[in-house]
């Protein structure tokens, strides 16, 4: 991948997952452990999660993703579902270089892309006064501090939801999409 960019540097927002990457097996698995001893269970799993995928071990992800994709499809299809309205993101907008620290954010993201199918987010609301502030007393781990410290000054921020169509029916989202736009009538943006 690195060598694809030709010299030119890597994003900084990247630079956990390329320092991710290059730990060797026996390091990365040490501390994978050690997180999850120190009540990190997400970043541990993310850190298990990057590695490098041998020829057959991406063959089979393809099998899965293409499984995956043929049962989504399904389920639309049997329960006459047109369109799906699902969150936009896990928080509104996230603070400048904090994205490396808050990929499990975008998680509804990945899974539509994952699917291949036509989608967009729609700003539907703003942040209102107090729910800027997010308190789990149950879950310490680094990636939630982040977020709740990203919510702090959010308020009046957009929220958006995404509209999620069956494959190749993107002018339907596009409709649905500017539908919803126009019921709405959000124009109202924050202040920079």
């Amino acid at each position: 991948f690195k060598e694809s960019l030709q010299g030119e540097p890597l994003m900084p927002e990247y630079n956990s997952i390329d320092t991710s990457l290059s730990l060797n097996p026996p390091l990365r698995w040490i501390l994978q452990k050690l997180l999850k001893k120190f009540g990190q269970e997400r970043p541990a799993n993310i850190l298990g999660a990057l590695r490098e995928r041998s020829v057959p071990e991406l063959y089979r992800l393809g099998d899965k993703i293409n499984q995956y994709k043929d049962a989504f499809s399904k389920f639309l299809i049997s329960n006459r579902y047109d369109i799906l309205l699902v969150p936009g993101l896990g928080l509104p907008a996230i603070r400048h270089s904090t994205s490396d620290q808050l990929t499990p954010s975008v998680c509804y993201n990945f899974v539509i892309n994952l699917l291949g199918v036509p989608s967009g987010v729609v700003p539907v609301t703003k942040v209102a006064a107090g729910e800027d502030v997010y308190s789990d007393p149950n879950n310490k781990d680094l990636i939630t501090k982040v977020a709740t410290d990203s919510l702090h000054g959010s308020v009046g921020l957009p929220v958006g939801v995404q509209i999620v169509g069956k494959p190749f029916e993107d002018e339907l989202v596009m409709n649905v999409m500017a539908q919803l736009e126009e019921s709405i009538n959000f124009h109202e943006y924050p202040k920079v």
